[in-house]
């Protein structure tokens, strides 16, 4: 019988201890799966008062959950510093408890009082709802220690709404353990289903800046990159909700304006003095009705000043309420590239406000349906340019019928149907279908077909896409093809260009070191190629990428690009006119991310390319300045220099947004934006106080000035409303 050595022995000893001491850490640190991670909702009769601080006797007996797991730095490993979360419910409200202790309260940083300011700079913690226990779809709230409250929803683990909010409160306070939150979300607030009591899925995140720390109580793989939040399958659960705490079935929104506007051109002034609202009307918990009327967006911040050095329309971001809330729903196709649907073609032409006489929708899912439909009817009205009309607009009906079936674990079918009809007999309708469909954890299709249909019967064409998605193991790949007809021409959706066949692909690996200040390296590649719809060669687009993120919160990076373009016509492109021809643009981008949780970050780029024969120098700046929490100072600046044979110009844009919050429901703020070629200074400067939960006192004032003859900026157009909203529920 062979014998073994001592040192074989020895070394087969400490391979057998290496091995058994790993089986009791993998034991010790065991994963839990969503179905091991449940925490029960304890329902309550007494009052909670609304201070941050979790003192009532039930908070202490309430059950809660802990145990927490890194997404970032370290995958998967627990948390470096302990949470506990506790849910409460009564009648009409859930309340969460948070309490997030911390080793170095000193450490703790809160940076930002705004509304829907972003957090990701300060320590945070954010909730995620899955009310109808569908896996794809959720509410999001987070909160920072300052009380700071940001909310959103993500429809089909792809589409997150950032612009919606929803009335709920919060309280949070830094102890000498760390800090401490009061959330109280009403049921009103929420669309949720199911039977008695009900199970949601359920998630809560919390991010510790100053190391860089993300975790969650359910844990997420850090190979499914940032979507893989947004896996529903993945959540934890929350149990035992009453359902008999049903939302309000009545909801009424007035509001009153009062303002006047001054045409210095013309030398005319208007007083205004309006009247309108929303009444919202919730059929099921989870079905509702919205009727708008007299529709006003006084206090809807303007959209930032952009130079357009582009062949392509400029996309911009919805930012009116009616349209926000349920708008995953209706988000079918590519965000900024190709949507059936986008709602800022209504009630805005040529960037001019067109009067929203009414509007409707009804929204919600029933069963395994989601269901969506809405309506908008303007006003005729001449389109006014500094006082002066310029165009008449006939009165227009937009509506749009959303239909979504859920397959399976996380998929789904869906049709789309929109028209557009004038008083004078225009109109333009689309019609779609598209899936949504998960073959793996790992890998995902998407497919589009739609078609338009017009009166002017020779502009009716079609368009079909396919997009594949990958992400495992730090690598993310992505290979998209569509092709659009050249009259496809949805009139309520966007298209950056028709009569195109596009297929690109894309991958993206990213190397965790966490070691001598590099966090990760991501190396990002891509490929395009382009023709016509008839199959004439179009152009060609490769890219090549590389990240450098530091654990200090700072990231450096440099893209290459190489554009090989053929145009079969001259286009105009800013001051420049661009003949037909072949041309060749290769560009090199530079870029530096300070850490945003710094009091002055910033983010500095610089670009330089071929630019159809000629040169292009692009040198941006984004900077912020906090000094104390309820300061936050923002300024953009652009720089373009072209240097083109049919035109040699410089571009500046230059936006600077100052904001001060009083309380979390107080603030001011100041919006000024500049560009040279429109010779153009816009101002806007908005008081907002909200008095009580979903009810607002808006102060508005906005002025354009225009350079004349080089001789300086003179006003134009100055308006100023004073509007007041109120939330009744019944």
């Amino acid at each position: 019988m062979a014998r073994f050595k001592q040192p074989a022995l020895s070394a087969l000893c400490i391979l057998l201890a290496a091995a058994l001491g790993n089986c009791w850490l993998k034991g010790e640190d065991r994963l839990p799966s969503p179905t091991e991670l449940t925490l029960q909702v304890h329902f309550i009769e007494e009052e909670i008062t609304l201070d941050g601080h979790l003192n009532e006797e039930v908070w202490k007996t309430a059950p809660f959950a802990t145990g927490f797991w890194q997404l970032t730095p370290l995958d998967r490993a627990p948390a470096t510093e302990r949470t506990e979360v506790r849910v409460l419910q009564d009648d009409k409200y859930l309340y969460f408890g948070i309490m997030l202790y911390d080793s170095d309260p000193e450490g703790i940083v809160a940076l930002d009082m705004r509304r829907d300011a972003g957090l990701g700079n300060d320590d945070f913690v954010g909730l995620y709802l899955d009310t109808y226990h569908d896996h794809r779809n959720f509410y999001y709230f987070s909160t920072n220690p300052l009380g700071t409250r940001r909310d959103g929803i993500v429809t089909d683990a792809r589409f997150y709404n950032t612009s919606w909010d929803g009335i709920w409160e919060c309280r949070s306070v830094v102890t000498a353990e760390g800090w401490s939150t009061e959330i109280k979300i009403p049921f009103s607030t929420l669309r949720f289903g199911g039977e008695l009591p009900m199970t949601w899925g359920f998630n809560v995140s919390r991010s510790i800046r100053r190391k860089q720390e993300r975790a969650f109580w359910a844990p997420i793989p850090r190979e499914l990159g940032r979507p893989g939040t947004w896996r529903g399958e993945l959540f934890g659960h929350l149990s035992g909700i009453q359902s008999d705490a049903s939302p309000s079935k009545w909801e009424i929104e007035p509001y009153a304006l009062v303002g006047t506007s001054r045409h210095f051109q013309t030398n005319s002034s208007d007083s205004r003095w309006d009247w309108g609202g929303d009444v919202h009307y919730h059929f099921t918990p989870n079905l509702r009705a919205d009727l708008s009327f007299n529709t006003d967006f006084a206090q809807v911040e303007a959209d930032q000043e952009v130079v357009n050095l582009t062949r392509f329309p400029l996309f911009f971001p919805e930012k009116r309420e009616f349209f926000l809330d349920n708008a995953g729903l209706f988000n079918v196709g590519y965000s900024e590239e190709l949507m059936m649907f986008y709602s800022r073609r209504i009630g805005l032409t040529e960037g001019r406000p067109t009067p929203l006489a009414a509007s409707g929708k009804v929204s919600g899912r029933v069963g395994p349906y989601s269901l969506g439909f809405l309506s908008v009817q303007t006003d005729a009205t001449q389109l006014v340019d500094s006082g002066t009309p310029v165009e008449t607009e006939p009165s227009t009906n937009y509506s749009v019928l959303r239909v979504k079936r859920d397959l399976l674990t996380n998929s789904s079918m869906g049709a789309i149907l929109t028209s557009k009809q004038q008083t004078d007999g225009n109109y333009q309708r689309l019609v779609g279908v598209d899936g949504n469909l998960w073959f793996t954890p790992y890998l995902k299709g998407e497919l589009l077909v739609a078609g338009t249909l017009h009166n002017d019967r020779s502009r009716n064409d079609i368009a079909a896409t396919g997009r594949l998605l990958y992400s495992k193991s730090d690598i993310s790949a992505e290979l998209t093809h569509y092709s659009l007809g050249p009259d496809f021409n949805p009139e309520v959706g966007f298209v950056q260009e028709n009569n195109l066949r596009h297929t690109m692909g894309a991958v993206s690996y990213t190397r965790w070191l966490n070691s001598r200040g590099i966090r990760a390296i991501i190396w990002n590649a891509s490929t395009a190629y382009d023709t016509l719809y008839e199959g004439e060669f179009y152009g060609r687009v490769a890219t090549l990428g590389v990240d450098f993120d530091l654990q200090s919160g700072d990231l450096f990076r440099y893209l290459y690009s190489q554009e090989d373009r053929r145009l079969y016509e001259s286009v105009s492109i800013g001051p420049a006119r661009i003949g037909g021809g072949d041309y060749q643009n290769p560009s090199h981008l530079f870029q530096v991310e300070t850490n945003p949780s710094r009091t002055f970050s910033f983010i500095g780029t610089y670009r330089q390319m071929d630019y159809w024969t000629g040169e292009r120098r692009e040198n941006s700046f984004a900077g912020s300045f906090r000094p104390v929490a309820p300061l936050a100072v923002d300024l953009i600046y652009s720089y373009n220099q072209v240097d083109h044979p049919s035109a040699r110009f410089e571009a500046h844009t230059l936006s600077n947004r100052i904001l001060y919050a009083f309380s979390t429901d107080l603030f001011v703020k100041s919006f000024i934006q500049w560009n040279n070629l429109d010779n153009r200074l816009s101002t806007n400067l908005l008081f907002s106080y909200q008095y009580r939960p979903g009810s607002d006192l808006y102060i508005v004032y906005n002025e354009i000035q225009n350079r004349f003859n080089d001789q300086g900026f003179e006003p134009t157009d100055r308006v100023l409303m004073v509007k007041l909203t109120f939330n009744l529920r019944f």
